[in-house]
């Protein structure tokens, strides 16, 4: 079985320690906080809020796309 340093290794790649402690430390404060949130609003307004990004999110990859496929 390969472990994940041996697959980089043999691509002459290297882990950069620091942007995965960056985002091992923002994903721990973000778990946290979400609770927080969570733990304080409704569940339909999260579900609302959440159905809303969703959207957005969807939408913005749509039109990044489009202008990719476009040539912009």
């Amino acid at each position: 079985m390969h472990r994940a340093l041996d697959v980089l290794d043999a691509q002459d790649l290297i882990l950069d320690r620091n942007t995965l402690f960056i985002v091992t430390g923002l994903g721990i404060a973000g778990s946290f906080g979400g609770s927080a949130v969570a733990n304080r609003l409704p569940q339909k307004t999260l579900k609302k809020g959440f159905g809303v990004f969703l959207i957005i999110m969807g939408g913005y990859i749509l039109i990044r796309s489009g202008q990719e496929a476009i040539g912009l």
